[in-house]
């Protein structure tokens, strides 16, 4: 007899389903955010045969593998951990230099009620300044274990989102 540990758990395959999913959806040519999330990084690799340019203040993105023809900025700012993510003044001003055509933000939590929410204080302000300096599609890129969480720190309400990329276990 086989046990499952659910604490061994985790939800890579849901995680890289979303980002596939989310991959298709940039066109050539977008500029896209992309925040610190786990998930939305994700979608880097899963970009393929479009030429786009990627704007992230999540510091790994420089490990990910990609696609020649997608285009990686970093925005630069204070290097904040565990999640290396760059957040402050010069995150915000590099932001504020851009208008993408689309973004790709992972949530700490998500509801009805809140909204998007995160855990992390300084991640605020980078993740509402992407959302309105988003001319294009607004996409929140979330696993199951997100729907229906509020965390601390309320990013932007619902409304203010266009589409949520989940998977198949979401309520």
């Amino acid at each position: 007899m086989i046990h499952f540990d659910n604490n061994e758990f985790t939800n890579e395959r849901y995680k890289h389903g979303i980002a596939k999913y989310a991959a298709r959806l940039v066109e050539e040519n977008d500029t896209i955010f992309i925040n610190t999330s786990s998930t939305a990084l994700l979608i880097i690799q899963y970009i393929i045969g479009k030429r786009c340019t990627i704007i992230t203040n999540n510091a790994k993105a420089i490990f990910i593998k990609h696609d020649p023809l997608v285009q990686i900025a970093l925005t630069g700012g204070e290097l904040r951990f565990p999640k290396e993510s760059l957040v402050g003044d010069i995150a915000l001003n590099a932001l504020n230099k851009v208008v993408a055509t689309k973004c790709f933000l992972g949530c700490g939590g998500l509801n009805a009620e809140n909204g998007m929410t995160t855990a992390i204080m300084p991640e605020v302000i980078i993740n509402e300044t992407m959302l309105q300096r988003t001319a294009g599609q607004k996409f929140i890129v979330c696993d199951y274990t997100k729907i229906g969480l509020t965390h601390s720190f309320i990013t932007a309400p619902i409304e203010k989102i266009d589409h949520i990329i989940t998977d198949i276990s979401a309520s």
